[in-house]
Formats: structure tokens, sequence, C-alpha cells
């Protein structure tokens, strides 16, 4: 894990599902690169299994705070959710009980919310409360690994200066890698997505993973390379036959599209 950077701001990415809540803080590099800074995640309390889901978002991100103020206090920290959580807790005309706590203490950080617009945003702040078991409170970056399968994502997009790939890896420790490529000749939205998937698969090859859960945002590369639609675009059936060749390579494969892989952590 990275170490924090002088008066660069953070990111704190926060989850929480059905007993669970989790974060993961990070930081751009000097190249612009994000990098991880610490995971946190805990499970929750009975009574605390009853808040909604926006309750345990708060308790997320009072926790991260809480947890890790000593890297947090006098920096920006860009809170990263699907939902204002900071506008939540301000709206109510009196703060007591628990929300008045966490917000009073609260106060003494620079946080600012940021939507959770992209996908990659949204999956990685899924993956903390999938991947990551309980953290001893003693001892920074530290963490209590449950072995599992690696994790792809990938997308791919053209754009007025050509095409880009991004690729996100997960190892089975809960580790993330990010990789960013730009096509150097133009192509469609759908090639890009399969030379990101390509890549990926290629990279995780070279890692010696066997088992892979692999997630994408377009259902048409996925149910192609399933074999549930059929491809009539000679161009497409030779990535989709390299995808193929590459798959041969692993034990087990599981496939979902973004909205697929959220819905199943949330029913965990």
């Amino acid at each position: 894990m990275a170490s924090v950077r002088q008066h660069e701001p953070l990111k704190l990415y926060i989850a929480a599902s059905i007993n669970t809540i989790g974060c993961m803080l990070a930081q751009e590099d000097e190249n612009g690169h994000e990098r991880t800074v610490y995971y946190l995640r805990r499970v929750l309390t009975d009574i605390e299994t009853r808040y909604s889901l926006i309750e345990k978002l708060c308790l997320s991100l009072y926790y991260a705070c809480m947890k890790l103020k000593c890297y947090m206090v006098a920096k920006s920290v860009k809170v990263i959710a699907q939902t204002d959580l900071i506008k939540y807790m301000l709206s109510f005309p009196m703060l007591r009980g628990l929300l008045g706590k966490w917000m009073l203490a609260l106060t003494e950080f620079d946080l600012q919310y940021v939507p959770a617009k992209a996908m990659k945003d949204k999956v990685i702040a899924d993956f903390l409360v999938d991947n990551l078991k309980d953290l001893n409170d003693q001892g920074a970056n530290v963490i209590d690994i449950e072995v599992g399968y690696w994790k792809l994502y990938f997308d791919g997009s053209k754009h007025k200066d050509g095409a880009g790939v991004g690729i996100l890896i997960i190892s089975p420790e809960g580790i993330p890698s990010e990789f960013l490529f730009k096509l150097k000749y133009p192509c469609s939205n759908n090639v890009a997505k399969y030379e990101a998937l390509i890549l990926g698969l290629e990279i995780l090859i070279s890692k010696g993973a066997s088992e892979v859960q692999i997630l994408g945002d377009s259902q048409l590369v996925l149910k192609q390379l399933s074999k549930e639609f059929k491809c009539n675009n000679e161009k497409l059936q030779k990535y989709i036959t390299t995808a193929w060749e590459l798959l041969t390579f692993f034990r087990n494969v599981l496939w979902f599209t973004s909205q697929e892989f959220i819905m199943k952590l949330l029913m965990n």
C-alpha cells in the first residue's frame, strides 16, 4: 500500500451491505494514478444491521474517519459514495443520538462529497465489503485475508482523441491494481472493450491466476463470450476467438455485468 503524499487530496470510498461496512482510502501519485493507502472493513452488530442503508453508510463514514484520523485530519478528503451523506445528516433540524455524535465528530475533517458516477467507483466500493475480513484495530495497513477468486473489471471506450481501455484487477487478498492504456488505432466501443478484456486476461495469466470473476459493463461482450449471443461481425469474432483461447488457462470463470455483480453482493 502507498504512503500518503503531503499537500495532496485523498479519496475515501464508502460502502455498506446487509451486515458489513467498509472503506478504502486512496490518493493519486505524481503520475495521476490512484494508489491505495488503507482498507477498513467491519461486521455490523445485531442492532446496526437494522439501520437503513443510508444510516449504515453514515456509520461507515464515521468509522473510517475515526480509524484513519491520522491520515485524514488537516487534509482535503473527497468522499465517494452513492449519496451525499453529509447533506443527509445536516438535513435534520436537531441532531441527537448517534447521528449527532457522528456529525459532531466529522466537523474537524475537510470532507467533500463526490458522487460515485463512474462504474469503477461503484465497483471499488462494493468490492470492499465483499473481499476483506475484519481488521484488527492494531497495526497500520494490516489486513486479515479471505481467499477467493481473482476479480477482473474491464472497460473500453472511444473518444475524440482515439480509444482507451481501463482494467481493474483485485487479487484474492483484496489488493487492487489499475491499468490504463491508450489504443493507437481507431476502433469501435465494442472493439475497445474486447481489447480491455484480452489485456486483463493476459495480466491474470501472467500472475498465475486460476479462478476469476469477470465483471464488465457491456452485456453484449459478456453474452457473446458466454455464447448466449451470436456474433455476426467478422472483426469482433477474431477478438472473441482470442478471448476464448485465453480463457482455457483458467480453471473456473464466473461472468457478471456490473449490475448483476452488485446485486449479487447485496444479496450475500
